[in-house]
Order: structure tokens, then C-alpha cells, then sequence
């Protein structure tokens, strides 16, 4: 069991992580870093272009273990053109 701390990047807007979380070892830390990261996709806006975000994993000794990275496109089509397939 280990104290693990998420911080999260959306562009240029970092926010750390100072309570973190207690979690059996670094493979579930690395899972809760990615169910995060899904969850903030789902619930922020996607405008034109798309949006990147990444989570950072570290550990209680400051030392990173895990980072993830979700990267979305979103593109608008144009009124009245054909559905692709």
C-alpha cells in the first residue's frame, strides 16, 4: 500500500495534486490515472480542434511512476455532405 498523487495537465493549466490517494501499488495508480483522465474527457467540452490531457503519477517520495496522456480530435462536418462508409 502507497500514498500516490495525481496531477492533471489540460494545455497549459496544471493542477497538483497535494492529498493523494491509497492505492495497493503503482499498476493500480497507473489505472486510477487513466479512469481519471477518461472522466474529465467525458465531462469538458470538446471544441474544434480537440483538447490534450495527461495525468502524472507520483509516489510518496516525490518520484514519478506513471504518466498518461488522452489525446481528442474533434472536427466538424459540413451541413449536407454525404455520411462517410
Amino acid at each position: 500500500m502507497g500514498r500516490y498523487f495525481f496531477d492533471l495537465h489540460e494545455n497549459d493549466l496544471t493542477i497538483s495534486d497535494t492529498v493523494g490517494e491509497d492505492l495497493a501499488d503503482r499498476e493500480n495508480a497507473g489505472h486510477r490515472a487513466s479512469y481519471i483522465l477518461t472522466q474529465i474527457a467525458g465531462d469538458a467540452p470538446l471544441t474544434d480542434g480537440g483538447k490534450r490531457l495527461s495525468a502524472t503519477v507520483r509516489d510518496e517520495a516525490n518520484r514519478i511512476v506513471f504518466t498518461a496522456t488522452l489525446n481528442i480530435v474533434g472536427e466538424w462536418g459540413e451541413l449536407g455532405t454525404e455520411p462517410l462508409g
